[in-house]
């Protein structure tokens, strides 16, 4: 997402539009309560700092879909959600953005000030922090999510229950990013070239990431990979509703196997 904002100017340039974006909602009585307790400082901040945890989402932009992803509580009625986002997609026009950069930006930016919002309302701790990210504790906050995982012989954990497609994590104290790895492995005397020619198909889809195909230790792997870093804390819900869609996508990317060269863990 920064990287359009990089396109089109620099981040001061997303300062100014979230800038304005609140000083619209906050002048309209109908939806000022919207950013109830958020302060300014902290909207355009959380931009910057949870930007890697919004996947990339082809098929939301190209529906127009924004939706509201706060916890219930903080809801607002879809009219007035949908009047917001007409005025964020309005300035970022006004600020000379691309027409086709507008749905992807708009959709981005408001699921991060949904999360905004959210902290700004919550009760329980809703970051985890670098320091707290040691030993067994990711296992243990995954395992508070329902996901359940189990430790790798090389210290990776592997996730195979509460998401969609089985995966591994690699979390690196050093460089402060958690890595996901996802894959599936290619069938006895299934080439390279044929999981290649899988991969070029389901890139095809509107997907979060991009597969690729890799010579393995005995078979040819199918797989992507997606690095978040967490060198400021991880926002737990973006995180889980991030490694949750990574699954079902994979699953999506699996469905270019019709001639079913792959193996698929899950079936």
């Amino acid at each position: 997402m920064l990287a359009l904002f990089e396109k089109s100017g620099n981040e001061k340039l997303m300062k100014q539009v979230l800038t304005s974006l609140f000083d619209a909602v906050s002048e309209s009585r109908e939806i000022r309560h919207y950013f109830l307790n958020v302060r300014l400082e902290r909207l355009i901040k959380d931009q910057m700092l949870y930007s890697p945890y919004i996947l990339h989402r082809p098929d939301r932009y190209d529906a127009g879909d924004v939706s509201q992803t706060a916890t219930t509580d903080i809801q607002i009625r879809m009219r007035l959600f949908d009047e917001i986002v007409f005025n964020l997609r309005r300035i970022l026009k006004e600020a000379n953005f691309p027409e086709d950069d507008i749905p992807r930006l708009s959709a981005d930016m408001m699921e991060i000030i949904e999360e905004t919002r959210c902290q700004a309302n919550d009760t329980v701790i809703a970051v985890w922090k670098p320091l707290d990210l040691v030993g067994e504790a990711l296992a243990n906050y995954l395992r508070r999510q329902r996901v359940d995982t189990r430790l790798e012989p090389n210290g990776d954990l592997y996730a195979f229950t509460g998401v969609t497609y089985p995966f591994w994590i690699r979390q690196n104290p050093e460089k402060l990013t958690i890595t996901i790895f996802i894959q599936a492995y290619a069938k006895e005397r299934v080439t390279l070239e044929t999981v290649q020619a899988i991969a070029d198909k389901a890139n095809k889809t509107p997907m979060s990431f991009t597969v690729q195909a890799r010579e393995g230790t005995s078979v040819p792997i199918f797989g992507a990979q997606l690095v978040f870093p967490y060198q400021l804390g991880v926002p737990i819900r973006l995180f889980m509703r991030s490694i949750r869609q990574v699954g079902i996508d994979f699953e999506k990317a699996l469905l270019q196997d019709t001639d079913q060269r792959l193996r698929n863990v899950v079936k």
